[in-house]
């Protein structure tokens, strides 16, 4: 709970700075169950990967066809659960290491996108260069600051054998 409190008031402080500006343009909205063909039917969480990778037909081994957010951690970063954009633990030699980053620092901004949350974390890195250099912003004792993580061969690639949707994949 405290975790979802500190991410909520973070959004809402965020959002009060972009009180007064104009309305995003309206955007369509899709429906797992209408991509699918299951028109009123009802449709788990767990089930849209599922169909997707029935529908694209994705073998096991395929990983960069599954769909999935890359975690922090795979950077050497572990988040705190209780302030979702603080980091808690930076593994020795690690790139978030290398950088710079230490305990407590605050994260605001990764690859151009704010950091409030785990979430905000993972959706960031989704959209990561396999190699390359990845900007982060933080904040440390009240001071913003900038480093850039070296990312290496493989960072992006989870332990997903306790997914269900990814274990049922024929090889």
């Amino acid at each position: 709970m405290a975790g979802l409190k500190y991410t909520l008031r973070l959004v809402l402080e965020e959002h009060q700075l972009h009180a007064n500006d104009p309305p995003p343009p309206p955007v369509a909205a899709v429906r797992p169950v209408d991509l699918f063909g299951l028109k009123g039917k009802c449709m788990h969480c767990h089930q849209v990967n599922e169909n997707f990778y029935k529908r694209d037909k994705v073998k096991a081994g395929q990983i960069d066809k599954l769909r999935f957010l890359p975690v922090p951690e795979g950077l050497g970063l572990t988040l705190s659960v209780d302030a979702g954009n603080r980091v808690d633990k930076v593994v020795k030699n690690s790139p978030a290491d290398k950088a710079g980053l230490r305990p407590g620092d605050v994260l605001r901004e990764i690859h151009g996108v704010g950091a409030m949350s785990p979430g905000d974390a993972m959706w960031a890195l989704k959209s990561a260069p396999r190699e390359g250099r990845l900007p982060v912003t933080f904040v440390r004792d009240g001071e913003q600051q900038e480093a850039s993580l070296e990312l290496v061969p493989g960072w992006m690639t989870p332990d997903l054998s306790w997914r269900r949707s990814i274990s049922k994949l024929k090889k």
